[in-house]
């Protein structure tokens, strides 16, 4: 796996480009795993950009639903701070877990399930 192959995949993530996410975990399924330097997988990026189709596209990867950053916050976290309900309702489809000791996601969590 490339620097490149990484730097395209988060891109893609954080820009919605969701074909390029596909095309790229399908080459190079081991890119799930990598994060920028804050710690930020692909599906962190998509899901706290609100990019649903790429939040789909990473999580049939098998993308990590549960993947922290250095702020200790879960695509779920982002998801529910910015109030993307089809996105957080998604990871949580897959296995999210709703964390009592993060108050947003816990707050704006409840009004999801």
């Amino acid at each position: 796996m490339s620097s490149t192959q990484v730097d395209a995949l988060l891109t893609a993530a954080s820009e919605g480009q969701w074909e390029k996410c596909e095309e790229i975990t399908r080459k190079e399924p081991a890119c799930l795993e990598v994060c920028d330097p804050e710690g930020r997988t692909a599906l962190i990026l998509a899901a706290k950009s609100g990019h649903l189709k790429a939040c789909e596209v990473l999580i049939s990867a098998r993308a990590d639903v549960e993947a922290t950053d250095v702020y200790d916050k879960t695509p779920l976290a982002y998801a529910a701070a910015a109030q993307y309900t089809e996105i957080a309702s998604l990871v949580l489809d897959h296995g999210a877990e709703v964390e009592a000791t993060d108050c947003i996601v816990r707050d704006v969590g409840c009004s999801l399930l």
